[in-house]
C-alpha cells in the first residue's frame, strides 16, 4: 500500500457524539494494521486516554497526545515537551479569577482545578486507570506544586459550556499571557493551552522520523483546530463532515460525519488499495 501511517483524532472523528467507538470504524483501522500500516492516536488527550482506544481495537499502535506534547511508539516514549512555568501559572490565574473548569497534563496525572471531585469521578467512572490519573487540586496547591518541582505540565485544557464565553475565555488568555503560547479549540466546549510551535503534526513528524516513514505516507483524519496542522501537511488529509469549513479547505477529502463512521468510509475510499 502507498500509505503507511494513519493518524485518527478522537473527539468528533474516530468517536461518535456519545464518546464511543463505532465497530466499523474499529474493523477498519485493524485491517490497516494487520496488513502492516502503523495506526496512531493523535489527539488533545492525554496518554492513557489515547492508548485506551488502541487497546479496545486490539491494535499495537502509536500515540501523540497532548497535541504534541508527548509522542509514544508502540508504548515506548520518544518524545515530550514541556509548557514555560510562567504561562502554566498565568492560566492557573485565569481559571482561578473565571472558575472554569481546567486541566493540567504532565504526561501521567491530570491535576485538575475548579471541577468537583465527584462530578469528574463520575464523569470517567467508565475508565477507572483513566480515572485514577486524575487528582483535584486547588490553585494555590497547583502552584505550590510547580514551584516545589513536584509536578510540570505539557498541556492546559479549558472548559466552557457557553461557547460564546469560551471565546472570551480565548481573548483573556491572548492578552494576559506571556508569549510563546497559543490556543486552539478541542472536542466542543474545551480550549487547549499549549507552546507555540508545537502540535499534533511535530508530534507526527516524529513519529513518522522514528519510524523511517515519509510525510507523502502518512494520512491524517481530523475535525477540529487542532487538527489544522496536520490535516495540511499530511500526504493525505481527511476533514471529517462535522469539521470546522476552513478544516474543509485544508484537507485533501472531505469525508462523513462522525455520527456516520467517517473514519471507516474515508478509509475504504481514499486510503485502502481499491479506493485509488
Amino acid at each position: 500500500m502507498r500509505y503507511q501511517m494513519v493518524c485518527v483524532d478522537l473527539d468528533g472523528t474516530l468517536l461518535d457524539d456519545q464518546k464511543c467507538l463505532p465497530e466499523k470504524n474499529q474493523e477498519a483501522l485493524r485491517n490497516l494494521w494487520q496488513d502492516g500500516v502503523e495506526i496512531c492516536i493523535a489527539s488533545g488527550r492525554s496518554p492513557i486516554s489515547a492508548e485506551s482506544y488502541l487497546t479496545q481495537m486490539g491494535i499495537t499502535g502509536s500515540v501523540v497526545a497532548l497535541n504534541g506534547g508527548l509522542v509514544r511508539a508502540h508504548g515506548k516514549e520518544i518524545a515530550q515537551s514541556l509548557m514555560e512555568r510562567a504561562s502554566v501559572e498565568a492560566v492557573i490565574g485565569i481559571a482561578e479569577t473565571y472558575g472554569v473548569y481546567t486541566y493540567l497534563n504532565d504526561g501521567e496525572q491530570t491535576f485538575v482545578i475548579n471541577e468537583p471531585e465527584a462530578e469528574f469521578r463520575k464523569r470517567l467512572a467508565g475508565n477507572p486507570k483513566l480515572s485514577e490519573s486524575f487528582q483535584p487540586v486547588s490553585a494555590d496547591e497547583m502552584r505550590n506544586l510547580l514551584a516545589s518541582g513536584q509536578a510540570r505540565c505539557m498541556k492546559i485544557s479549558m472548559r466552557e459550556d457557553d461557547l460564546t464565553a469560551l471565546e472570551r475565555l480565548r481573548e483573556t488568555i491572548f492578552t494576559a499571557l506571556p508569549t510563546g503560547i497559543q490556543t486552539a479549540k478541542s472536542d466542543i466546549n474545551y480550549l487547549d493551552v499549549f507552546p507555540k510551535g508545537r502540535s499534533k503534526w511535530s508530534g507526527i513528524e516524529q513519529l513518522l522520523s522514528h519510524f523511517g516513514i515519509a510525510k507523502e505516507c502518512c494520512v491524517c483524519f481530523g475535525d477540529n483546530e487542532n487538527d489544522r496542522e496536520m490535516l495540511a501537511e499530511a500526504g493525505l488529509g481527511i476533514a471529517m463532515g462535522n469539521a470546522q469549513p476552513d478544516l474543509k479547505m485544508k484537507a485533501d477529502f472531505v469525508t462523513l460525519t462522525n455520527q456516520e463512521c467517517g473514519v471507516a468510509y474515508g478509509i475504504h475510499t481514499w486510503v485502502e488499495e481499491k479506493g485509488r
